[in-house]
């Protein structure tokens, strides 16, 4: 009929209320999405579901396996696992049927719940002796389809987070005080879970300000937010010779150089090489050992022997179970960086470590020369031992393409880690 606007009914696929109608004059250009999907997907990816299952394969790790991988072993002697007697490892969560229907749980003021089972296998190391057995672990609050959570009987929601994405940002401060002009490079490494590690450059132009001791600007490392220490020390401490780290950083120079109208009036590598042997020290810090030791020094504020300070420093950024840069860290960190680390490698590598202080002066230089760092300028640099073209580049850390958003998985994933971490230190004691 003309003249009156008929009504349609519309199937949408994706939407569980299946058939709609609209009066739009316009159809839409897309079928509305299932807006629960962010929360539901996430939660399938925690406990495993089978739709999650038939998406990704049997063999991909659930958020909780992933927690309880993380977990395991627990040692009797954790800081030298060389030296340990017992070790106890957790394998193969499973959730259980649940006692209620999410309408019953209304009605009787339950939580709708799964119980939780894990295979528990305690071994002794030194006769070789396992005893496995299937542990209860308690009751897991289990997502409904509307992708609530029923808590005694009350239907709630778990709201996704908007935080700081893991990854490697690059930022330039100027700060005046007075007759000082002072202008700080920075590079911060932000993990998912563990201690943040910070390159910085300090340029003061005012010769009555020197930067350090030495007198000449220096590029130094800051970790955990703590002591400032020299960057070249940090690489000594990971087993780098003056040699290794003179010629890992050799192609910086003609990097920049083949830019017309640059120049580097200062080499901070070399700088920072000859501050390490410099007389702000004692005794020059040459070998690994003497990097550890001070390292080790100057951010615990005690000494330590080598062995020490080198399982405090693999503990820090090299251990699995306390750093975490998560798949979205490294993804970020590869594609910045124009490094080719695997992508299920979650915590910091060597390779890492050089290629953000690589990137950090060429940025520095950047701005000596005054170019224009909010374009993306190209350069030559070798990354994962070849040559590739980096974007040198500022970031701004509180810019939403450096947001993400941390769904319901993550954050009761994270909760679980709490838990687990304290049952640890009981089982430990014990």
């Amino acid at each position: 009929m003309k003249g009156y606007l008929l009504a349609t009914k519309k199937n949408n696929k994706n939407i569980r209320s299946a058939q709609r109608l609209s009066f739009a004059k316009t159809r839409e250009p897309i079928d509305l999405p299932n807006l629960l999907t962010l929360q539901t997907e996430s939660f399938e990816w925690l406990v495993g579901a089978d739709a999650w299952r038939k998406k990704v394969g049997p063999d991909a790790k659930t958020g909780l396996d992933e927690v309880f991988e993380e977990l395991s072993p627990i040692e009797d002697n954790p800081n030298n696992p060389a030296e340990a007697k017992m070790g106890l490892e957790f394998k193969e969560p499973a959730l259980d049927a649940p006692n209620f229907t999410p309408d019953e749980c209304k009605v009787k003021g339950k939580t709708y719940a799964r119980p939780l089972y894990i295979k528990a296998e305690f071994t002794n190391y030194k006769t070789g002796e396992i005893k496995s057995q299937t542990v209860f672990m308690g009751e897991f609050p289990i997502m409904t389809n509307e992708g609530t959570f029923i808590v005694n009987g009350t239907e709630r929601v778990v709201v996704s987070q908007l935080v700081r994405s893991p990854g490697v940002y690059f930022s330039v401060s100027t700060n005046t005080t007075g007759n000082l002009d002072v202008r700080n490079n920075k590079a911060q490494i932000i993990p998912s879970r563990g201690s943040y590690l910070e390159f910085l450059t300090e340029w003061v132009k005012d010769d009555r300000k020197s930067v350090s001791r030495f007198g000449k600007p220096i590029l130094q490392v800051q970790v955990d937010r703590k002591t400032k220490v020299s960057a070249t020390i940090f690489l000594k401490a990971l087993g780098m010779t003056r040699d290794d780290i003179v010629a890992a950083f050799a192609d910086v120079k003609d990097a920049v150089t083949s830019t017309p109208g640059w120049e580097i009036d200062v080499d901070l590598i070399n700088n920072t090489l000859d501050y390490d042997e410099s007389r702000a020290f004692t005794t020059p810090v040459i070998t690994k050992e003497d990097a550890l030791k001070e390292m080790y020094r100057k951010v615990r504020g005690e000494s330590g022997n080598a062995d020490a300070a080198e399982a405090w420093l693999k503990s820090v950024y090299f251990d699995k179970k306390r750093y975490n840069l998560a798949r979205v860290g490294r993804h970020k960190l590869n594609r910045k960086l124009g490094i080719a680390v695997d992508d299920n490698t979650t915590v910091l590598t060597p390779e890492d470590i050089v290629a953000t202080m690589k990137y950090l002066l060429v940025f520095d230089l950047a701005l000596k020369n005054k170019a224009d760092i909010t374009s993306n300028m190209t350069f030559g640099l070798k990354m994962s031992g070849k040559k590739v073209d980096v974007k040198i580049a500022s970031d701004d850390i509180d810019d939403f393409q450096n947001r993400r958003i941390r769904p319901v998985g993550e954050l009761i994933q994270n909760q679980v880690r709490i838990g687990l971490s304290r049952m640890e230190r009981v089982v430990r004691e014990r």
